[in-house]
């Protein structure tokens, strides 16, 4: 009996295995077709409400929408400046177009991948490499611009939190990221403060906890020099609401500006606690139910919340695509055959989002022409 029991313990992480390798190779698909299901059930269920749905947008005013759309490309120019700010800080001096553009690539790959942090990332290290950024320099940054980050998101998030009565899921999901972005902000302070040279007890955690810290000192990076990137990743945050607030306008809701901002504040709480595939699906719904909660009628509230996505991750999304196919155009040009080149695996990742990296090190390098 003993012996028969033993067999499925054995098979379990096989089985595991087999799972999560069908998942990584077609995990969009899966996506795509479970979105599929859903959004057919909830068209025969609610026909009534889908039409209604689809009326509002195709009524929507234009002004408003171009007005979205243009909040779109001001924060897709924002996040370029931030890379930038933080570059400039490292010694890099890149220009803002240029990480405009890495930055919708990352927006690509983190959105077509089942958990796309590590990928985009491994975008970023691979661009940032073509313009003498080092791989370490690359994966300080994105950490510092992760942290920025989730610092405006938790200053907006507090304030959403005590005006919106929200679920107890949501109340919990954010008490939980702003313990843990808590815990790493106070890890990372006692880390920097504690003295440095070999015979100190620091130097005894792994190197992909050390060499960062080394990095940030090696640097001389203080408080001050994340203020100017914590204003732009707040610019950002509040541009969201603002894109909100436009498509709310758009489909003819004139709603207080505190529930643009609470209902954008709360999908994208969703965003990062699910951040599989970009949040389709997730974001739209959780922001249509908080404007809903807010008082928006519920056809207005899904039809505002598929137009802000629409602006805010479908846009991006496509010029993504277009850069991404220069780029493969400019690096491999057509009838040219590429022979590929080994080299050591991409920096493993360590953060929920995928934004802080935890080992730096080399990147493979770009494929050549033969000579």
């Amino acid at each position: 009996m003993f012996i028969a029991c033993a067999k499925p313990t054995r098979a379990l992480p096989r089985a595991v295995r087999s799972l999560w390798t069908l998942v990584v190779r077609h995990g969009l698909v899966l996506w795509l077709a479970l979105l599929v299901v859903l959004a057919t059930t909830f068209v025969l269920q609610q026909r009534g409400q889908v039409a209604q749905i689809a009326d509002i947008l195709r009524n929507a005013d234009g002004r408003w929408v171009a007005a979205a759309v243009t909040i779109e490309f001001g924060l897709i120019v924002l996040t370029g400046l931030t890379y930038q700010a933080l570059l400039r800080r490292l010694g890099h001096r890149l220009g803002c177009p240029a990480l405009a553009v890495i930055h919708l690539r990352r927006v690509l790959v983190g959105t077509v991948t089942p958990v796309g942090g590590p990928a985009s990332l491994y975008v970023l290290v691979r661009s940032l490499a073509r313009n003498g950024v080092q791989t370490e320099d690359t994966l300080l940054c994105a950490g510092l611009r992760s942290v920025t980050g989730y610092a405006a998101f938790l200053l907006l998030l507090l304030p959403a939190i005590v005006f919106s009565h929200p679920t107890r899921p949501i109340v919990i999901g954010a008490l939980a990221l702003f313990v843990a972005f808590v815990v790493v902000i106070g890890a990372l302070v006692w880390l920097l403060r504690a003295p440095a040279g070999p015979h100190h007890w620091p130097h005894r955690l792994p190197r992909r906890l050390t060499d960062p810290i080394e990095r940030i000192r090696r640097h001389g990076l203080t408080a001050v020099d994340l203020r100017r990137p914590f204003i732009l990743a707040l610019a950002i945050r509040l541009g969201g609401a603002a894109m909100l607030y436009a498509c709310l306008r758009a489909v003819g809701e004139p709603p207080d500006v505190s529930v643009a901002l609470i209902a954008y504040v709360v999908g994208l709480l969703f965003l990062l606690i699910a951040p599989v595939f970009g949040g389709i699906g997730v974001v739209e719904v959780a922001t249509a139910v908080a404007l809903e909660r807010l008082g928006v009628p519920a056809a207005p509230a899904l039809a505002a919340a598929l137009l802000c996505r629409l602006t805010e991750l479908w846009l991006p999304l496509g010029l993504g695509l277009i850069a991404q196919l220069l780029d493969a155009r400019r690096v491999q040009p057509v009838g040219v055959p590429v022979k590929a080149h080994a080299g050591p695996r991409p920096p493993s990742l360590s953060t929920s989002y995928g934004d802080i990296a935890s080992s730096p090190g080399p990147i493979p390098q770009m494929a050549r022409k033969p000579s």
